[in-house]
């Protein structure tokens, strides 16, 4: 008789960014549960202390991970990638310091968790065609954007799209998202133009703000 058909879901990939400390208190045990598998993205020079980057939004006290939680996270089979190392805007910054953000984060992490690091994800979503070919200089596999939309087997591994999902968002937003309605891609193509048209204007205040010696950190901040 013809075999049945195997029929394969549709596989949703589950990601963090940064290593807040609640990852270890409130997701890992959820993840655990679940038996679910994840990648942590780890902005290595804020673990064993606090998210400083964010004091434009008043947030520069949220605990980050230790370095011992990291490793009992990456024990538990989730992958912990990484997410620079100062989380700052790649973009914007000079080729030896991009190099320095990239290569120095993927060897801190290893020399931590004593385990290869293949994926990155870019600060903020932001990156641009010098960014990515020094991240796959540096031997990652796959590097990971904002840009509010779905990936596929047929995407480029260093432009990896994802959804923001927070604690603001419905079980009903959810699965809406994840099955691609009509109307949530109409809502989907407005959250892409609006990203589009702040990159241009976030890069056009970043050149005032050089000539103030000043430095963006978050897009939230201006």
């Amino acid at each position: 008789s013809t075999p049945a058909p195997i029929i394969y879901g549709r596989p949703v990939v589950i990601t963090f960014d940064d290593g807040f400390a609640d990852f270890y208190s409130a997701a890992l045990p959820v993840l655990k549960h679940h038996g679910f598998t994840a990648t942590l993205y780890v902005a290595t020079a804020f673990l064993n202390g606090s998210s400083d980057w964010l004091w434009r939004e008043g947030e520069a006290q949220r605990p980050m991970l230790t370095w011992e939680q990291l490793a009992e996270i990456s024990a538990c089979g989730i992958e912990c990638g990484a997410h620079s190392h100062r989380h700052p805007q790649l973009d914007l910054l000079s080729e030896a310091s991009v190099q320095e953000e990239i290569v120095g984060s993927k060897q801190i992490l290893e020399d931590h968790l004593g385990k290869a690091v293949y994926s990155f994800a870019y600060p903020f979503g932001y990156h641009n065609a010098a960014v990515r070919r020094q991240v796959q200089a540096a031997g990652y596999t796959s590097a990971c954007v904002v840009a509010y939309r779905m990936s596929s087997t047929t995407s480029d591994p260093f432009t990896l799209a994802r959804l923001v999902i927070t604690g603001r968002t419905s079980v009903e937003t959810l699965a809406a998202l994840l099955a691609g309605s009509r109307s949530q891609a109409l809502t989907l193509m407005y959250l892409r133009a609006r990203t589009t048209i702040w990159q241009l204007v976030r890069r056009g205040s970043a050149v005032v703000a050089g000539a103030l010696n000043l430095v963006p950190t978050h897009e939230e901040g201006w």
